[in-house]
């Protein structure tokens, strides 16, 4: 006969459990608040004294600064605020080396003049323009190369002097608006807009420092790929005449402006549209070619509607690229 297993009992004595409602001691007390840290009164900064009116004025002004340069050179550069797009370099340094040491001339290419196209021989060889200056009036051009800086005008990245010659290096920029003028499309108002706003900041930064450019045609205006516009030929920059009477840069835009419009001047050097169809004589493009027979200063075009219609330079980006394909650019190139 099998006796049952007796099972072990628990019992819980509930009125031993602690009360959570009571205090306890030990590692479960409550501990008592921390007062919160006096806080430090915060105290005014004194305020800074304003500088003296001249030293604020200082401040603002725009520099023009006069450096040595090797050879008995002596340049002016003007350092402007970027906001009026001049460059941030004032002068550039003359190497007293061979240029082809550091570059390789490629070919000669026709940009109102043949010029040297050559490549830097470190990677990753880019592409300058070298121009090649001698003559009786070689101090007179090198010293307004290197005066004439601003983001409109070629800009000049090194400068040699060897062998009796100096040599300045260029940006590459292989695109004059003669080649745009006999390119097929022709221009909107608004892409002459972006050609032409830039072209006039350049001049207009000339005749602040009281000069003019002189000799400006198609030819030696170039353009990039990304539409930007460079003036070039800015050795050949002389003094403003004071006599009052209108720049002839006034007058060689509107010859310019002629040609981008309707692909040719006139043979008579009158200024003025034949094809009224294209170009209405209400509209603003046309008003800005007559203001060009009228204007004593380029500050007048700069106001001008056509200017002041938000133009951008890449709407001109197409139009670079279709020059660099359809126009024929003289060159030389000789067999190395």
């Amino acid at each position: 006969m099998s006796s049952t297993p007796q099972r072990p009992i628990t019992q819980i004595d509930l009125s031993a459990v602690p009360d959570p409602s009571n205090d306890v001691t030990g590692q479960h007390a409550q501990r008592a608040p921390t007062p919160d840290p006096p806080r430090r009164a915060l105290q005014k900064r004194p305020a800074r004294p304003a500088p003296p009116p001249h030293e604020r004025a200082a401040k603002q002004r725009k520099w023009r600064t006069t450096d040595d340069v090797s050879a008995g050179l002596r340049t002016l550069a003007t350092v402007q605020a970027v906001s009026d797009g001049v460059s941030v370099l004032e002068f550039t340094a003359i190497k007293e080396e061979s240029p082809w040491d550091s570059f390789r001339e490629d070919y000669e290419l026709n940009l109102g003049g043949f010029v040297s196209v050559a490549s830097d021989r470190k990677l990753p060889h880019d592409s300058f323009i070298i121009k090649r200056f001698d003559g009786p009036d070689l101090a007179k051009k090198f010293q307004m190369l290197q005066r004439v800086r601003h983001n409109n005008f070629h800009d000049i990245r090194q400068c040699f002097s060897y062998d009796g010659s100096y040599y300045a290096v260029f940006q590459y920029m292989p695109i004059s608006l003669d080649h745009v003028a006999k390119s097929p499309p022709y221009l909107n108002e608004h892409e002459l807009a972006a050609i032409l706003g830039q072209v006039v900041k350049g001049l207009v930064y000339l005749a602040s420092n009281s000069l003019e450019h002189g000799s400006l045609c198609c030819s030696n205006i170039l353009l990039s790929t990304k539409g930007e516009i460079k003036i070039a030929g800015q050795e050949c920059c002389q003094e403003m005449a004071s006599s009052g009477s209108p720049s002839r840069d006034i007058r060689a835009l509107g010859i310019i402006t002629m040609e981008l419009m309707q692909k040719y001047s006139k043979d008579d050097g009158a200024i003025g549209i034949d094809d009224l169809e294209r170009w209405p004589s209400d509209c603003n493009a046309v008003g800005f070619l007559s203001m060009t027979t009228s204007a004593t200063h380029v500050d007048e075009l700069l106001q001008h509607p056509l200017l002041k219609s938000g133009w951008d330079k890449e709407d001109i980006k197409w139009i670079v690229g279709l020059a660099m394909v359809s126009t024929h650019r003289g060159f030389n190139y000789f067999e190395r």
